[in-house]
């Protein structure tokens, strides 16, 4: 949805590496359909020089391991 909001053209997704790897199978499959780059890392290390060139970011609360994370900062 975000993807087709930016009409296209920010063709990169930010996803945390803490979200469930079955969750991460999915998107890699849909993301590779329609030609989306999903970006993977630390939420702390969001590339924000390039915030420009993403559509979404992607987060879980609690992650694959049980934390709780406050993300407020970074939306």
């Amino acid at each position: 949805m975000a993807f087709t909001i930016h009409n296209f053209k920010r063709k990169k997704v930010f996803v945390s590496k803490s979200i469930f790897p079955q969750s991460i199978d999915v998107m890699i499959t849909r993301a590779s359909a329609l030609d989306i780059e999903l970006v993977f890392g630390e939420v702390e290390d969001f590339p924000w020089n390039e915030a420009d060139k993403f559509c979404a970011a992607i987060v879980q609360t609690p992650d694959n391991i049980g934390n709780m994370r406050d993300y407020s900062e970074l939306f």
